[in-house]
């Protein structure tokens, strides 16, 4: 699935396959095209920590495209919890 595109978008956010493991709410990977990657968990462990790491690999991005990109991880998570949903 995909969050955003070039097109009105400094980013191009997908969720991403993987074929070397089982996928599940920790290994669900979240794509930005060109830059890097995150798994849910590293996502919702620390956001900020691969806010960080996107700012370090994309030289001159603005906050407001940080922002953007957060609303995107957002969504990621939203979409995998309703995947795979937490239990108890």
């Amino acid at each position: 699935m995909s969050y955003s595109r070039w097109i009105g978008s400094t980013w191009y956010t997908f969720w991403s396959a993987q074929s070397d493991e089982t996928e599940n709410r920790d290994t669900a990977i979240f794509e930005i095209c060109a830059v890097c990657s995150f798994t849910a968990k590293e996502l919702r462990n620390d956001m900020d920590k691969c806010i960080s790491i996107v700012k370090r690999l994309q030289e001159n991005v603005e906050e407001t495209e940080l922002d953007e990109l957060r609303i995107y991880m957002f969504r990621f998570l939203k979409d995998v919890n309703d995947e795979y949903p937490e239990e108890n």
